[in-house]
């Protein structure tokens, strides 16, 4: 049986923002150091001391707030490109019909 753990942050909203602390803990420099500590053959296992241990840099809010609008600007233009590329492929498909039937 699979067996789900969760591990709850509760950050000081006024030290560090949500968004940048989402991506700073999917970054590659906290990724790599949280799973040093990964344990277990087949399924790690992550305890909360090692959770704990990770360094995850906390610039300025003025920083994390510069961050969070160019992840917003990213997410907007992802989803702009995902609509686009909808649209091609609709369009794309009903031109290989009206060629080729």
């Amino acid at each position: 049986a699979n067996c789900l753990n969760v591990i709850i942050i509760e950050p000081d909203l006024a030290k560090v923002m949500p968004v940048f602390l989402v991506h700073a803990l999917n970054s590659d420099c906290v990724r790599k150091e949280i799973q040093r500590d990964l344990v277990g053959s087949t399924q790690h296992v992550l305890n909360t001391n090692s959770f704990a241990k990770a360094i995850v840099p906390l610039p300025p809010l003025a920083l994390q707030r510069e961050f969070a609008a160019f992840v917003e600007k990213v997410d907007k233009l992802r989803e702009n490109v995902r609509e686009t590329v909808a649209k091609m492929d609709v369009l794309y498909r009903s031109k290989l019909q009206e060629y080729f039937g």
